[in-house]
């Protein structure tokens, strides 16, 4: 073999050498840099997973809760709309104030059932902790001292909403919900709120040059009894609003625990769960123009009743019936958003403007239950129901 030949054969060998380096060197590079992705991935997953963050309630109340949330517990029903609302229809209520969870509560939020199917209850420490919630959220006197230290040490964070009173105690609340579900949760919370405090500044505002103001009572009608409100409640708030005036805004409580604004833990519509307590004489003295029921069921049994029928509200049929989709209108609840304009084109429907309320239902229940509902469903909607769901 010539000296050339032997010369190209080690310049051969030696190139092959090299570029096979090369190879696995970038074959062997390649293989370290995934390794290290996927060991930073798993990582950061798990640090996501052990991690917390703090929410402050409206009290002050500072509470430690998981960084990522998607189990909740709200402890009334109102607080179970509103997480519906804020999470956009998502399955992430794994326990409920059940009683007060409707059959059309469970229509118009599909996803309810999916995230709590064994219908844990809100009420039971035990079956919140069964449940796997992570945050429970509601009024403090639901539990007991023991009972909180119980979900402590299961590792169930609390958070107090102890203020639902007023608009901006439910605003809040909503805005709090979105904070504890983080994600998309507080931009869907702030859009509500600000919903909500618009269409009461709007029903002031059509009804601002009213002097002679209507008069108005909400008779509640449950199990052959009616209640009433005072000023103490948010409805007291929508009759302002919408330019009325509350008969029975003064009238005091009978006894600890009814009705009222903020106590009561088990109400869904209202602080205390039964109201004060009214007869046909308390109706016929306070003599509102107008009356607003829960159900048409109420409506029948004051038109129906005898002893009633001088009333102005009777006598002139006056008599409204609160609307109802997934929850009643006329209690603290997301829903109760619509109530002042409406109150505003059933009574002064020359004030009311364009406000169109089947158009009003629908954008809504498009907006904050994410269903495009028809005409006739709208319609049903703003009929009201033969009987109001438990408070």
């Amino acid at each position: 073999m010539s000296s050339k030949g032997a010369v190209k054969k080690v310049l051969a060998a030696t190139v092959s050498a090299s570029m096979a380096l090369a190879m696995f060197g970038c074959s062997s590079g390649a293989a370290t840099q995934t390794s290290s992705s996927t060991s930073s991935s798993a990582s950061s997953s798990e640090a996501t997973q052990s991690a917390t963050r703090t929410v402050t309630a409206a009290d002050g109340t500072q509470v430690q809760i998981p960084y990522e949330v998607t189990k909740v517990a709200p402890t009334i029903g109102a607080l179970a709309e509103i997480t519906m609302i804020v999470s956009n229809g998502e399955p992430v209520i794994s326990a409920a104030s059940t009683q007060q969870i409707s059959d059309a509560f469970k229509a118009y939020f599909p996803k309810y059932e999916e995230g709590n199917p064994n219908g844990y209850s809100a009420s039971s420490v035990e079956d919140i902790i069964a449940s796997g919630t992570q945050v429970v959220y509601g009024v403090s006197t639901m539990f007991s001292d023991d009972q909180l230290q119980q979900l402590d040490e299961a590792g169930v964070a609390f958070v107090p909403i102890n203020s639902l009173s007023t608009v901006d105690d439910l605003c809040n609340a909503a805005e709090l919900i979105g904070d504890i579900l983080g994600g998309e949760a507080p931009a869907q919370a702030k859009k509500f709120s600000t919903y909500w405090k618009g269409q009461l500044e709007e029903a002031k505002q059509a009804t601002a040059s009213v002097t002679a103001k209507q008069t108005i009572m909400e008779c509640m009608y449950n199990s052959g009894a009616f209640t009433t409100i005072n000023s103490t409640d948010i409805m007291n708030e929508y009759f302002e609003a919408a330019g009325l005036v509350n008969v029975t805004a003064d009238m005091q409580q009978q006894s600890q625990g009814q009705g009222g604004g903020q106590g009561g833990s088990q109400g869904g519509g209202r602080g205390g769960a039964q109201g004060i307590s009214l007869d046909e004489e308390a109706i016929a003295q306070a003599n509102p123009q107008w009356i607003i029921t829960n159900s048409t069921d109420g409506k029948d049994a004051l038109m129906n009743d005898e002893a009633l029928q001088s009333v102005d509200a009777i006598a002139n049929d006056h008599v409204l019936v609160s609307p109802q989709g997934a929850y009643l209108w006329i209690v603290r609840s997301g829903e109760g958003a619509m109530v002042p304009m409406w109150l505003v084109s059933q009574i002064y429907p020359d004030l009311a403007g364009d406000y169109d309320a089947t158009a009003a239902v629908k954008e809504f229940f498009q907006d904050y239950y994410a269903d495009a509902i028809t005409d006739e469903q709208a319609a049903q909607i703003l009929a009201g129901a033969s009987s109001a769901i438990s408070r």
